[in-house]
């Protein structure tokens, strides 16, 4: 997978059988490959349109949740999550990704980058106090471990349209 050679991951993904105690994790690494192929040519509407690249896409992240179980790999869950809460990002469907960003485990590793690229998600659907909310924990210490220097962006973005022009300025500093 690492070697570029997409095809030939994919197809050694898929000779994991559905019953294998690896297949969810086999389905998601075919959903991360296409992922990475699908590019900027998601379209919001082939969310639901069978036979689309991103139908696909979503279809074996899916699969990888559903087949792994209520208390499967806890963390692997956490990344299909996170993933499809990229993917619908990536396609526009900001509600949508809100929704799998908040179903990461509140413990688990990739709890920040969840919160993080949903508070960028209410942004983007104009709910700004919303994403300030978000934002806020980020820079706790129970957070602590990755920096986001665009939290700060986001942050004064966030206050720019809230009209709150000295704050904004501050966030930008």
């Amino acid at each position: 997978m690492n070697s570029g050679a997409a095809a030939a991951s994919i197809a050694a993904f898929e000779k994991v059988p559905a019953g294998h105690v690896r297949y969810p994790e086999a389905q998601y690494y075919i959903g991360v490959i296409k992922a990475a192929e699908l590019g900027a040519s998601a379209d919001s509407s082939d969310w639901d349109k069978q036979g689309t690249a991103l139908y696909d896409v979503r279809a074996h992240f899916e699969t990888a949740l559903s087949s792994s179980g209520e208390k499967g790999a806890l963390d692997l869950r956490d990344l299909t999550q996170l993933s499809l809460g990229r993917l619908a990002y990536q396609a526009k469907q900001y509600n949508r990704s809100i929704y799998h960003y908040n179903a990461v485990r509140r413990e688990s590793p990739f709890l920040k980058e969840a919160l993080f690229e949903s508070a960028w998600a209410l942004y983007r659907t104009g709910e700004f106090n919303r994403s300030l909310g978000i934002l806020h924990p980020l820079g706790s210490a129970y957070l602590e471990g990755r920096d986001f220097p665009e939290l700060w962006v986001l942050r004064s973005l966030n206050y720019l349209k809230l009209c709150r022009f000295d704050e904004a300025s501050q966030a930008a500093n």
